[in-house]
């Protein structure tokens, strides 16, 4: 019986299902082009399995259950369970989260060293070392597009900036006020700008802000003190008026209430 399962390489029923119950596979001619089993490995007198590799020889579990053949067909079968992985790992390389084939590439990689199965286990290794290049290929795409997504996120705050300072000046109180509020939230909705720009950026907004608002209050401040000063002298009008009311000089009285009336 073989001596366990793949060494955590290959996940899944299949595999386990060869393990506990090998089948033999019809005896097959290789072709001149296609390598025998014999060239990856063979048994030996007391059963025990061997695979080549560019690194040598070595053990990879025993035999007790059949003839060679079927021990090497079975070791084969265990060959192409991970050959299937790793074309799996191929083809989601474009398309997957390159982190997460990168793990997975990783973590078949580190045990092929261990695998007990029987076929070009260097080759498994080379394909496995192409897709973590393409993966680091991605990762450097992610990498210039988060670049550049930031590059676009910091010039539209650079474009809210110019558009508040050139709000700070208006005396437009109350849509421009209403503009400055909006911008606030535009700006919240704008991500991907580092720390340091959104600082430098979100000082200078506030900068005009303020100055608007400075503004706004020392306008409405003199109004008030205006309207208040205007009232005052209403109060005098209507003082002295009262006093005139009982007055019999018609004539004066009269003129001095149409400049009352002026004031």
């Amino acid at each position: 019986m073989p001596d366990g399962a793949l060494q955590g390489a290959v996940e899944g029923a299949n595999s386990a299902t060869s393990a506990a119950s090998p089948t033999a596979p019809s005896p097959q001619t290789p072709s001149p082009e296609t390598p025998s089993q014999e060239t990856w490995g063979r048994i030996d007198a007391d059963g025990t399995v061997y695979v080549r590799t560019t690194a040598g020889e070595r053990a990879i579990g025993s035999w007790q259950a059949g003839t060679p053949e079927e021990g090497l067909a079975y070791y084969q079968r265990r060959y192409d369970d991970l050959a299937a992985e790793v074309a799996v790992l191929e083809a989601r390389v474009g398309t997957a989260d390159p982190k997460q084939v990168s793990a997975a590439v990783t973590k078949l990689r580190t045990a092929l060293p261990e695998a007990s199965a029987l076929g070009d286990l260097d080759s498994l290794d080379s394909r496995l070392a192409g897709v973590l290049e393409k993966c680091e290929k991605r990762f450097a795409e992610k990498a210039e597009q988060r670049a550049a997504a930031a590059v676009a996120a910091a010039d539209s705050k650079r474009a809210l900036v110019t558009e508040a300072e050139r709000l700070a000046g208006s005396e437009d109180w109350r849509a421009t006020g209403d503009r400055f509020r909006a911008i606030v939230e535009e700006w919240k909705a704008i991500r991907g700008v580092d720390r340091k720009t959104d600082s430098e950026l979100w000082e200078k907004f506030s900068t005009a802000r303020r100055d608007f608002d400075r503004r706004r209050r020392t306008h409405f401040a003199e109004l008030e003190k205006t309207r208040e000063a205007a009232a005052e002298t209403k109060r005098r009008l209507v003082a002295e008026a009262q006093k005139l009311a009982d007055s019999t000089e018609w004539v004066p009285t009269a003129h001095r209430f149409r400049d009352l009336m002026t004031e």
